[in-house]
């Protein structure tokens, strides 16, 4: 992690919370803010467990420890997927705090489908990986650099099977060599007594974690994107 997003990290842990905007557009309750320490000023998107919905599949005031979770594999990964994510107290008590991203609201994945395949794949193995129930076009985001991001990772890490995605593109092709060695990188990680698995521990139970092994396991036996389930495989609505 860059010296910039470590001083980001302390700012969003440190700072105090200003002009706080819900957003109506979702389940739950999410908050557009600033976060303000000294004279750096953040945007921020702030999800307190307060404002979490129950779900029948997914204990509830769980989802901010998923969203975190899955930000702490995406940078082990090295994949940069998730935005800058702490979990600390808020106005409306703890949640997640995630730096905010400013984007083309018009582009999502519609958008890249064509063009920025490799970026998809690598999104794609994560969510397989993370077992994301609710990867929908509009949780692709696309910065000012052309950096794509993913973004609302709370429905994830089920025990059961939940993959829910609007990319189905790459049907049976194989992971790319580089794919498998970073998940390689990623089980070692994850059968020893590591930083990343202690941390993990503290946000997933342990019925949790070991599914997640066994998927990597799983992934690194059959290193290929799956067919969808018989089941529900697409996430309502996909946008």
């Amino acid at each position: 992690m860059s010296t910039e997003k470590e001083d980001f990290s302390e700012i969003l842990r440190n700072g105090e919370f200003e002009s706080l905007t819900e957003n109506y557009l979702g389940t739950n309750s999410v908050f557009i803010c600033s976060i303000r320490h000294e004279n750096i000023i953040l945007k921020v998107v702030y999800k307190p467990v307060k404002g979490e919905a129950p779900l029948h599949d997914f204990q509830y005031g769980t989802l901010f420890m998923r969203e975190m979770a899955s930000y702490l594999i995406s940078q082990h990964l090295g994949w940069e997927i998730i935005p800058l994510t702490i979990v600390r107290d808020g106005p409306y008590g703890i949640g997640t705090v995630q730096l905010y991203i400013d984007h083309n609201p018009d582009k999502d994945y519609f958008s890249i489908r064509s063009h920025r395949k490799e970026r998809l794949k690598q999104i794609a193995v994560f969510d397989i990986l993370t077992n994301n129930a609710d990867r929908k076009a509009s949780h692709f985001l696309i910065d000012d650099y052309n950096h794509v991001w993913g973004i609302d990772h709370g429905l994830t890490f089920n025990i059961e099977y939940k993959l829910r995605t609007i990319v189905w593109d790459f049907i049976n092709e194989p992971f790319s060599r580089e794919i498998i060695s970073q998940l390689e990188s990623l089980k070692i990680e994850m059968s020893s007594d590591s930083k990343l698995l202690k941390e993990i521990g503290t946000l997933l139970t342990q019925n949790e974690i070991q599914a997640l092994i066994d998927r990597l396991e799983v992934m690194l036996e059959i290193p290929s994107f799956p067919t969808p389930s018989l089941g529900r495989n697409i996430p309502w609505p996909p946008i």
